[in-house]
């Protein structure tokens, strides 16, 4: 989550706390903050699957001078 959604839920928090949870303009920074969350949630990429804990490699011959 960015610094600016955190940012913007305290400032929601504090509206609802000095305004109430019912006032048109909190109602509608709840929503728009909803949909800047899903919009992020959305953006994000997907983290790749490995399907392997570790990548096999052929061992190389031991060399002694």
């Amino acid at each position: 989550m960015t610094k600016q959604v955190q940012n913007l839920e305290r400032l929601c928090l504090k509206m609802q706390a000095r305004y109430g949870a019912q006032d048109a303009i909190v109602t509608e920074l709840a929503e728009e903050l909803a949909q800047l969350k899903l919009q992020l949630k959305q953006r994000e990429q997907p983290l790749p699957g490995y399907q392997h804990s570790r990548t096999v490699r052929p061992k190389a011959e031991l060399e002694l001078h």
